[in-house]
């Protein structure tokens, strides 16, 4: 082809005819831009592509990250809503007059006892990831990137009450084992005749019942709407980002 152009070219240099080989020339520049602007818009399409399905990898990320937080934020849920049906029964013994040591039991109860902690922790890995390479300003102003930032903002008010509802009950596990109340609680239940000493020393079992460390823990577990709230915010939340997420990539796979 180059051979072509170039018999062409010399024939009409050897011809004398300037104007035409003029024409002629500029012809083939035309042509050759031509080519180069095709080649780049090729190019250019298959950057695009190339772009848009690594912006879908880190968005199934997002999304399996998601599936994955949603189970870890239903357990804690669960988690949190037997503690607190618990400690609201701790709470009401203190207004009894007898108090049996079946309704002593769940002060005690091993899996939902209020003092162990407990931390949603959700796998931010997808975003992190999309964060760092350089792709994030390929959803700016979408709906996508405005729900991942209000998805991840919820966490971290998530993160604060919990921290602040965690410390508060540590305080109140140091002040039991610093008096001595979890000690005393452990001893009574040691008793080979402890239902006699139940019956027989309500003033002790009201005492610990009453124990600062004891009512303050439970009280507090059991006033936790303003956090469940934010966990069905997340839930929420989340969900409506799994059906964004899906809308772009479901048809790559």
């Amino acid at each position: 082809m180059i051979k072509f152009f170039r018999k062409i070219r010399q024939k009409l240099l050897s011809e004398n005819k300037f104007s035409k080989y003029l024409i002629y020339a500029i012809g083939e520049i035309i042509l050759v831009v031509i080519g180069i602007l095709i080649a780049l818009q090729i190019n250019n399409a298959d950057t695009h592509r190339k772009e848009t399905q690594t912006l879908h990898g880190y968005l199934r990320s997002i999304r399996n990250n998601i599936e994955s937080d949603k189970k870890q934020i239903e357990a804690i849920i669960a988690f949190r809503d037997s503690v607190k049906f618990y400690s609201q029964k701790v709470v009401q013994l203190s207004h009894q007059n007898e108090i049996t040591l079946k309704e002593f039991l769940p002060v005690v109860h091993d899996e939902y006892n209020v003092f162990y902690d407990q931390y949603l922790e959700i796998n931010p890995s997808g975003f992190e990831g999309l964060k760092n390479s350089g792709y994030l300003g390929m959803i700016q102003g979408s709906k996508i990137e405005n729900l991942i930032n209000d998805y991840y903002l919820v966490y971290n008010t998530v993160n604060k009450q919990e921290k602040s509802l965690n410390d508060f009950i540590e305080n109140m596990e140091v002040l039991g084992f610093q008096e001595n109340a979890f000690t005393e609680i452990m001893q009574i239940l040691r008793m080979p005749d402890v239902e006699e000493y139940f019956a027989s020393h309500q003033d002790q079992i009201k005492a610990i019942i009453n124990h600062p460390s004891i009512q303050g823990a439970n009280l507090r577990g059991s006033i936790v709407g303003g956090l469940f709230n934010e966990y069905k915010k997340l839930l929420s939340i989340g969900q409506q980002l799994l059906v964004e997420i899906n809308k772009i990539v479901e048809n790559q796979e």
